[in-house]
């Protein structure tokens, strides 16, 4: 029983050692001026200077920003200013709290828009749509980027693998379901730049490309996606191998586009995954027509 009480007392001892280390090593990754503007952030919201400071710190940064977050008081200069932040400091947790604003139907227009767009910085942090763009601009035009600027941080809390992936379905829902004109605009343009610009990690329905055999070579590529495709189709055992972009529909008005092709097994990919193929082609023509 000694020895065990012995053993104990020095596992808890070396514990202990390693916590305070871990503890130092955090506390010494954070400028020296972290903890007083988290105090200045409390007390004045509008802190623009706070703000700023709280973008440096791994640590400390990401859970206050969250909570300025769930304020609704703030005004478009601290708004915007909380965006900068915010997409300056990588951190799961922010990444957490901006999707769930994004989604949320219950808050303003203009807060959901700033969720926005730290959700672009996330997916890319030279995207810098604002929030002019956000209600403005046309579907199909590209997002805004940012020439030069610092590099941004990484929090704490490192961002999932799948960050790209869990933006982009997010984007689809709000593009699809939402039921603010202003959120739904801001989510189909970046949804629809996404889709050209990022096909691998765009999500489409189940289904929402195929392939329907026509009259003798013809094949129709039809989509019910809500955006725009670069659709590569492709006739194996032969040479034919094309790109074509198929406008955006859906399930009551899909779009189509007629090919005339040769002979053999017709595949459709999108962003290097095959959506859709074609093996029998033996579909019935119209009288008189030869196939």
């Amino acid at each position: 029983m000694a020895i065990q009480s012995l053993r104990a007392r020095h596992l808890l001892v070396a514990f202990a050692v390693v916590t305070t280390a871990a503890s130092e090593m955090q506390a010494q990754s954070e400028p020296a001026d972290c903890q007083s503007a988290r105090a200045a952030a409390r007390a004045h919201a509008a802190d623009q200077s706070a703000l700023w400071t709280l973008s440096r710190c791994p640590s400390a940064g990401p859970s206050e920003l969250v909570s300025l977050w769930g304020r609704q008081d703030l005004g478009p200069r601290t708004s915007a200013i909380l965006v900068e932040a915010s997409g300056s400091l990588r951190d799961a947790r922010i990444l957490e709290a901006v999707s769930k604003l994004a989604s949320d139907a219950n808050r303003p227009a203009a807060s959901r828009l700033a969720a926005l767009q730290v959700l672009l910085r996330y997916y890319d942090p030279r995207y810098a749509p604002s929030t002019d763009d956000l209600r403005r601009m046309e579907i199909g035009s590209p997002i805004a980027v940012r020439i030069g600027g610092g590099s941004p941080i990484n929090g704490s809390s490192p961002l999932p693998a799948d960050v790209r992936s869990r933006v982009a379905v997010t984007l689809a829902a709000l593009a699809t379901t939402d039921q603010d004109a202003e959120i739904q605009h801001a989510a189909r343009f970046l949804r629809q730049a996404l889709a050209i610009e990022d096909p691998a990690n765009t999500p489409l329905p189940p289904n929402a490309v195929s392939l329907v055999a026509g009259c003798g070579t013809r094949v129709s590529l039809r989509s019910t996606a809500d955006v725009s495709l670069p659709v590569v189709v492709s006739v194996l055992g032969s040479n034919f191998e094309h790109t074509y972009s198929i406008r955006a529909g859906s399930s009551a008005q899909p779009r189509a586009i007629l090919l005339s092709l040769p002979v053999g097994t017709v595949t459709a990919s999108y962003g290097g995954t095959e959506v859709a193929r074609l093996t029998a082609r033996n579909a019935a023509c119209p009288p008189g027509v030869p196939r």
